[in-house]
């Protein structure tokens, strides 16, 4: 009898130890919860403050967004200009070259 009384000691002090642990984790969970919620409040604070400084600018912002954008649109790199004639030597030296490549292919293929 002696070693069940040993035994179920063990035992017991094995589910205290594991009932111990657990009661820390459950805490440091809680402690956790608590400052998700500090935060989620915090960043509720932010953003209606953002939305309410965006909502005084109101209509001001908006005209001179799309101003802005007309302005960039209306803004156009400065192109090449490249005469019909130097298109069409371009065309043809590209001809040669692309059947230089089609014949390089037919002979490597035979």
């Amino acid at each position: 009898m002696a070693t069940r009384t040993k035994g179920s000691a063990r035992a017991n002090q094995t589910a205290a130890q594991l009932g111990k642990l657990l009661g820390q984790v459950a805490a440091r969970v809680d402690s956790w919860r608590a400052q998700r919620d500090v935060l989620r409040a915090d960043l509720t604070k932010i953003v209606d403050a953002g939305n309410q400084m965006l909502s005084e600018l109101g209509s001001a912002a908006q005209t001179g967004r799309k101003a802005g954008r007309q302005a960039s649109r209306a803004v156009k790199k400065a192109g090449r200009r490249i005469s019909a004639a130097a298109r069409a030597k371009m065309s043809a030296a590209a001809k040669r070259r692309w059947a230089r490549e089609r014949a390089k292919k037919a002979a490597q293929g035979k």
